[in-house]
């Protein structure tokens, strides 16, 4: 590992992974082996990703330190935590025991992988391989369910599932992605355990799974552009999974169509209709990204329909549109971002020409038209 080190180990000024430095020997003429030298992580500013991503100790962790922090920054660490797996993967090491424990984060996003003495290592020339022995039943795939990792050589594709997990913990306020209500009416046996609803697949966004997603995981699923729901689908739901490369361009692409919220400078949506933050603040009287409002913007709510046109019925009856329902490929990420701007403009055609407003010979034009004054305090935003 001293000699085979991923290429890009600090970022920033600051180590993406805590990497062995070197060797420490004992004895006349370096002997003996004694141990190896590992950089310092500095725990003040770094803490372990998990306290980001559930709202409750992300509060107290930003009261502590009076940092701004927004969705925004839960997407930058996905995006970064992705491209810190990818990076070893091309140098043909496997994280096998990748869990939120093992990764650290910082307020501005950027993130840090430790316990890398437990990585699965091939030697370059022995080509013997030192297995990872060690792994959560909540982060481990459906096909090591069950099995001793003593024994196990762990590939790219189980630390896919891995990653995947801890980005949609992220994105979704700390929820586990098998973790939902249980529905008798689509059949089976409940199961208690993580691990048991992973080994039968129950992601709870598939039209095959007995459990249903909270109604604020539906709001925040309802407001992920497709792509990101086609990643989680191929990840979560079946083994031929999303690379790790993947999800770091999908993510960091999807960052850059974010838009913020009117009435809340930190409230940031993949979406333009409505504010997912606004509409989960209104269901569940929770904030989960409160900033200090702009002046005249009145306080963080939304007014009834707000967010309406793409997160189902209003209060917590939100509908759910289910992984891969009537898609017959995989969009592309412009395509993705042409097929919002066409939402969006027929919305706002829709919603003005039977209104007094100047009609429109396409609903397409209405994206110049929004740009004037007149049409746009015409429109519910």
């Amino acid at each position: 590992m001293v000699h085979n080190r991923p290429p890009t180990l600090r970022v920033k000024g600051h180590f993406r992974i805590a990497w062995p430095a070197g060797h420490v020997y004992t004895g006349q003429g370096r002997a003996r082996l004694a141990g190896y030298l590992m950089p310092k992580l500095d725990t003040v500013e770094f803490h372990p990703i998990y306290r980001y991503s559930i709202p409750n100790r992300r509060k107290i962790r930003l009261q502590e330190r009076q940092s701004k922090f927004t969705y925004r920054n839960l997407a930058l660490m996905a995006r970064n935590l992705a491209a810190a797996v990818a990076a070893l993967h091309r140098q043909g090491y496997v994280i096998g025991d990748l869990n939120s424990n093992n990764v650290l984060a910082n307020d501005a996003g950027q993130i840090a992988l430790i316990d890398t003495d437990s990585f699965q290592v091939r030697d370059s020339g022995s080509q013997k391989i030192y297995h990872c022995r060690v792994g959560r039943p909540e982060y481990t795939p459906p096909e090591l369910q069950g099995i001793a990792f003593s024994g196990v050589e762990r590939t790219e594709n189980h630390d896919l599932f891995s990653l995947s997990v801890m980005i949609y913990q992220l994105l979704f306020q700390g929820r586990h992605p098998f973790d939902g209500t249980y529905d008798a009416s689509r059949g089976g046996r409940e199961l208690p355990q993580p691990g048991d609803k992973i080994g039968k697949g129950y992601f709870v966004h598939s039209d095959q799974s007995i459990y249903k997603p909270d109604p604020r995981s539906i709001l925040i699923w309802n407001s992920l552009p497709v792509i990101l729901k086609w990643a989680f689908g191929d990840s979560l739901a079946q083994e031929k999974r999303t690379s790790a490369q993947a999800w770091s361009t999908i993510i960091g692409q999807s960052i850059n169509y974010m838009q913020r919220c009117q009435r809340n400078e930190s409230h940031y949506c993949f979406k333009a209709k409505g504010c997912v933050w606004c509409r989960y603040q209104l269901d569940t009287s929770i904030d989960p990204f409160p900033a200090q409002r702009r002046p005249g913007a009145g306080p963080s709510s939304v007014r009834p329909g707000c967010a309406r046109a793409r997160h189902g019925r209003r209060g917590n009856g939100a509908t759910e549109r289910s992984f891969g329902g009537g898609i017959s490929a995989k969009p592309t990420v412009a395509a993705v971002r042409r097929q919002h701007r066409r939402w969006f403009c027929t919305a706002v055609w829709r919603r003005c020409c039977g209104s007094g407003a100047p009609r429109q010979s396409a609903p397409g034009r209405c994206w110049g038209t929004w740009q004037s004054a007149t049409v746009r305090g015409r429109i519910r935003r």
